[in-house]
């Protein structure tokens, strides 16, 4: 039996707020996968020098509106915008990364109280931007497999982060940690 309260609402027969999916897992996830196969094809995993397939994979699972664009532009022509200037098109990528590498960095620093696995996949994504963007401008291989293996690491932090977002105890029979940073922060001050 529930106890009384002072309100007019009738809470035995209050319909209980529809549960909203996350749709957190799924973007990690592909992000996760898209890093992964193209950072295997940084590193020289198989010796796979043509990165198609992780093209495709960031078009279409990494985001198809990107695709609505390619099809609109293959429509008025536009194919290779750079073919005649290949020294532009690395600065113009090279600029392009510089962008993501100030981003992935401005979205590390908003992640900074959330948790320890977040935080890594971030501090991971400055560092792969910050080397992508150096082989780029410089043109050295060491750079892009550098990059590359952290790219892999970064990938598998992503999928673990998007595993223990799904493992709910409610539904599942174990859950995986995210070390909390306040969780941590309280934990340090705790033993001073």
């Amino acid at each position: 039996m529930m106890p009384k309260s002072n309100s007019t609402l009738d809470e035995t027969t209050s319909v209980p707020p529809k549960a909203q999916a996350n749709a957190a897992p799924l973007g990690l996830s592909s992000f996760a996968m898209t890093l992964f196969v193209f950072s295997m094809y940084l590193i020289g995993t198989g010796g796979v020098v043509n990165h198609n397939v992780a093209l495709g994979l960031a078009l279409f699972y990494g985001g198809f509106i990107q695709v609505l664009a390619g099809i609109f532009e293959m429509m008025r022509g536009i194919l290779s915008s750079y073919k005649d200037n290949p020294e532009m098109l690395r600065n113009a990528l090279g600029i392009f990364l510089v962008g993501w590498t100030i981003f992935a960095f401005i979205m590390l620093l908003c992640a900074l109280k959330s948790n320890l696995v977040l935080i890594t996949i971030l501090s991971l994504l400055v560092i792969i931007n910050t080397l992508l963007t150096t082989a780029t401008f410089t043109g050295l291989k060491s750079f892009e497999v550098a990059g590359g293996v952290f790219g892999v690491i970064a990938a598998f932090c992503a999928w673990y982060l998007a595993l223990a977002l799904i493992l709910q105890k409610e539904s599942s029979y174990f859950t995986l940690k995210t070390w909390p940073i306040e969780r941590i922060h309280t934990l340090s001050t705790d033993k001073v």
